[in-house]
């Protein structure tokens, strides 16, 4: 690793060029998804600890024009019994809706594993918008599938319509 000085500057939050992303119809593609273990530990952020749990995590790529290229994550804590929204439900539920919203079912850890293997080879129709929670300073980026990709789509002429189950 080479040597480095940074004495006498002081560093600043990039600014520009990560516009919160917002609207209907973007086209992702699914980088990866994996259901994987949690050490128990201290969150960094509230110091509060916490015991492991398993989680289910994913990255999605735009593919469509306006955000392309830009990268999107969801993690799902499967152990937590904690329910929240206005629906009140928990995350492995919450977990669950989103699948079955794009045609794919799990009732236990051996079938969330394949419906897992087929969502990765997905491409979906995501939308987008942003929240800034209560107190917060900045909006956090938020976003919903609503369907799976049509084999082909023209950006410019139409909308992508959802795939219906």
């Amino acid at each position: 690793m080479s040597d480095f000085d940074l004495g006498g500057y002081t560093p600043e939050k990039p600014t520009e060029g990560f516009e919160m992303m917002k609207g209907k119809g973007n086209i992702c593609k699914v980088n990866s998804s994996m259901v994987e273990a949690v050490e128990a530990g201290i969150n960094e952020r509230t110091g509060e600890s916490y015991e492991a749990y398993d989680k289910l995590r994913y990255e999605l790529e735009v593919v469509s024009e306006k955000y392309k290229s830009r990268k999107i994550w969801k993690s799902y804590n499967l152990d937590s019994q904690i329910a929240t929204g206005k629906k009140n439900k928990t995350p492995i539920m919450k977990l669950a809706d989103a699948f079955f919203g794009i045609g794919l079912t799990f009732k236990n850890r051996t079938e969330l594993e394949t419906a897992n293997e087929k969502f990765v080879a997905m491409n979906l129709i995501v939308s987008f918008r942003s929240w800034t929670p209560p107190g917060a300073d900045e909006a956090m980026q938020l976003h919903v599938i609503t369907g799976i990709a049509p084999d082909s789509w023209d950006e410019e002429k139409s909308e992508p319509v959802a795939t219906k189950f």
